[in-house]
């Protein structure tokens, strides 16, 4: 009986103990997170590249300046097409094949550098909305795992975009040269302006 005795007298002993340091601890816990109510939190949100440059007006002179590309391309496919007649026949196919490549080439080239011009050009949007709006950090929607939609910015942006208009630059001249049955593009920079 003495054991049962001591026993239970450790127990409470021991549930008095745990009723003392149990609030002690909540209230330890909840002042630890007091000293960082004064430091600002990172402001992070996040857009939908993809979305933008689908649907935005950039998006949408990317688009057109890719067709006017793709028109100078094929009217200079169709010139060369009619140079062919003019070429001994082991050549013929062999011309057909180096104009097909060096046209889709250029077709890459011109698609690659509005590409980057057209970021570059949202980019500068973001930024400027990022600092206007006290942004810390802008993600791009396809490197984010998990967030609230409320911190998707991209109709922001699209928005933003409306008045601003991208220079792609000239169109490529293509030209073929009759006599070799060869197509010569002029050099274009491929440094975005």
């Amino acid at each position: 009986m003495a054991d049962k005795y001591l026993k239970e007298k450790i127990e409470m002993k021991w549930n008095k103990s745990l009723l003392v340091k149990l609030p002690l601890c909540i209230a330890l816990l909840s002042i630890a997170g007091c000293d960082q109510m004064g430091v600002s939190q990172q402001k992070i949100t996040y857009v939908n590249m993809a979305k933008i440059l689908e649907t935005s007006p950039i998006g949408k002179q990317e688009q057109e300046w890719g067709e006017k590309v793709k028109d100078v391309l094929v009217k200079a496919s169709t010139d060369a097409q009619a140079t062919y007649a003019n070429i001994p026949a082991d050549q013929q196919q062999k011309a057909r094949e180096a104009d097909a490549m060096t046209l889709n080439r250029q077709w890459d080239i011109e698609r690659s550098s509005a590409r980057v011009k057209s970021v570059k050009a949202i980019v500068a949007v973001v930024e400027t909305y990022r600092t206007g709006n006290k942004i810390d950090l802008v993600l791009d929607s396809s490197q984010v795992v998990a967030s609230n939609p409320a911190n998707d910015i991209s109709q922001q942006i699209i928005t933003q975009l409306a008045n601003t208009r991208v220079d792609y630059g000239k169109l490529p001249e293509v030209v073929v040269n009759k006599q070799m049955g060869k197509t010569e593009i002029e050099p274009k920079s491929m440094e975005p302006k």
